[in-house]
């Protein structure tokens, strides 16, 4: 389950930063351009989290018994 939050958290986060991006369009490109490598860094650090959930189950089940 602690995998899970992290990724669900992770998603969450990686949406409001794709939603500053557009917000910030529309007031200051160069601003919105400046964001778009942390997305970048966002996705990768999202796919990571997945990859870290689905490799290990036992681990996810093992902290859901404590």
């Amino acid at each position: 389950m602690f995998f899970f939050q992290s990724l669900v958290e992770i998603c969450v986060l990686w949406a409001n930063v794709a939603g500053c991006i557009v917000a910030f369009y529309k007031i200051n490109k160069v601003a919105s351009y400046f964001m778009i490598p942390y997305l970048g860094w966002l996705s990768l650090a999202t796919a990571l989290t997945y990859n870290i959930y689905k490799n290990n189950p036992e681990i996810s089940d093992k902290v859901n018994d404590q």
